[in-house]
């Protein structure tokens, strides 16, 4: 189909009741918004990547989310989409170059002259085609690029596109996409990759399966994973667009990836686990050296927290020595080396929540808290630190053998507000405490983020902490709280 100007306007083939998102455009809207409400930021720096499924929302809406999560604030002129045919086979990647994608909320117009760079750079795999694109004199029914747009519509509001569809698999055609866009790209430029990871497995298998391409991306290892697809020793479906991301974030240099989040379809309520398919969001950032990451997230040395309090980075390492220093001298029996500093730190006198986390490899081994304090931070964190290493009731009390592998997460928290409706609470940035008679629990900000979960699960991760049955978090005489707070740790 054709607009007034001549251009091909590729409009709606997978909307509607029977498709993959709904064709109304308020109801579009409301429930993109939801999925990005529901998800986490990660970083404030703009990603120049992002790896997200392309399935049903109502199986992977709530994933990716949490990759478009990760581009809102932020503007880009042009998005470059990579995305798997599903319907037809092609030896090569087929550029639209001109016209639009037509979505319920508007018409995105095709950015020409970026889409024509892409072509003469791309060499024989790289072509300007309407395959997998268009069908005939109407369009296909391919998924893949179009579920991506309403995310970038409500995401990020006025931008142009590159859509890429790729009907071959294989190293050659990523790595072709990925030397061409890495040459072209500029600042303002996002790429993104369409896939869904394995499929019909059962769910254990699944995780399994997917972890293996998980790793992969972790390591930017973009021929493994693009041969590994090839040869089917892996699962993703956009395994080389995945592939082509990498390669081009390569050859750009010093990048990285962060893995968002990862569930399957047996995840959602009512998921059936027998037969599921895997989702994955992902985000890729250009690194920074430790010498710009302290300037930028301790400018002269300071930080704003969700505490409230301003913590420079010595304070917070002096905070973690105490905790450290009591936990030792409370097994050795004798005194812990710990360098006063040079000057005194005022912040160590203020009151206010704090919880001290511990863990061996990673995993919990105890953590302890005081929400209404009567001592100062500076004394708090060391009797707080001692509690949770030798009273936390889930665990036996620590050993000697394991003092040298516990590492500190240190939590201070900012004001307690009673919640006006658990839409308020927003996951990576408030922790929950929740109330009903004699029942209290409490989970701090950073539990919802390490778990992957969504509002909803966070809420039900606190009930099940409060002993409280599942969905209490919505009756009328449940009190939820929230809070801000700030953690750091080793």
């Amino acid at each position: 189909m054709r607009d007034e100007k001549g251009g091909k306007n590729r409009r709606l083939a997978v909307a509607g009741p029977k498709g993959f998102y709904p064709a109304n455009p308020e109801a579009l809207r409301s429930t993109v918004t939801d999925y990005l409400n529901d998800a986490g930021l990660k970083r404030e720096t703009a990603p120049l990547g992002l790896i997200a499924p392309h399935a049903g929302y109502i199986y992977s809406g709530p994933v990716a989310g949490w990759a478009y999560r990760q581009i809102q604030g932020h503007s880009y002129s042009t998005v470059i989409i990579l995305a798997p045919s599903h319907m037809i086979p092609f030896p090569f990647a087929a550029v639209m170059t001109s016209g639009s994608y037509v979505t319920p909320l508007g018409e995105i117009p095709v950015d020409e002259e970026f889409a024509g760079r892409l072509v003469k750079k791309g060499g024989d795999l790289v072509q300007a085609s309407d395959y997998g694109h268009m069908s005939g004199a109407g369009p296909s029914a391919e998924h893949s690029l179009e579920v991506q747009l309403p995310f970038l519509q409500v995401a990020l509001g006025d931008f142009k596109i590159v859509p890429v569809v790729i009907g071959i698999s294989g190293w050659d055609v990523s790595r072709s996409l990925g030397d061409a866009l890495a040459e072209i790209s500029e600042d303002n430029v996002l790429i993104v990759a369409s896939s869904d990871l394995s499929h019909y497995h059962g769910y254990d298998d699944a995780y399994r399966l997917d972890g293996m391409v998980i790793d992969l991306v972790k390591e930017l290892d973009a021929e493994g994973l693009a041969e590994g697809c090839r040869t089917r020793d892996l699962e993703a479906c956009g395994g080389t667009p995945i592939a082509a991301l990498l390669a081009a974030t390569n050859k750009i240099g010093a990048c990285e990836v962060e893995i968002l989040r990862h569930k399957t379809s047996g995840d959602i309520p009512g998921g059936m686990r027998d037969q599921v398919v895997g989702y994955l969001a992902a985000a890729v950032y250009r690194s920074v050296n430790k010498e710009e990451a302290v300037n930028q997230s301790h400018n002269t040395e300071e930080s704003q927290t969700g505490s409230g309090l301003t913590f420079s980075k010595s304070e917070q390492d002096y905070l973690i020595g105490l905790a450290k220093q009591a936990v030792s001298e409370a097994l050795l029996k004798k005194p812990f080396k710990l360098t006063e500093p040079d000057r005194p730190f005022p912040v160590l006198d203020e009151k206010r929540g704090l919880f001290v986390t511990l863990k061996i490899g990673g995993h919990l081994r105890g953590c302890i808290g005081n929400l209404s304090p009567d001592e100062p931070l500076g004394e708090l964190v060391k009797r707080i630190a001692c509690q949770s290493a030798f009273d936390d009731p889930r665990f036996p009390a620590l050993t000697v053998r394991e003092l040298e592998r516990i590492t500190f997460d240190i939590t201070v928290l900012g004001k307690m507000e009673k919640a006006k409706r658990p839409e308020d609470v927003i996951v990576g940035k408030h922790g929950i405490m929740i109330k009903k008679g004699y029942f209290q629990g409490l989970l701090l900000p950073q539990v919802a983020v390490e778990q992957g979960w969504d509002r909803e699960q966070f809420l039900e991760g606190v009930c099940m902490k409060a002993g409280l049955p599942e969905g209490a978090w919505r009756e009328k005489d449940t009190e939820l709280f929230m809070f801000t707070a700030d953690c750091f740790g080793e």
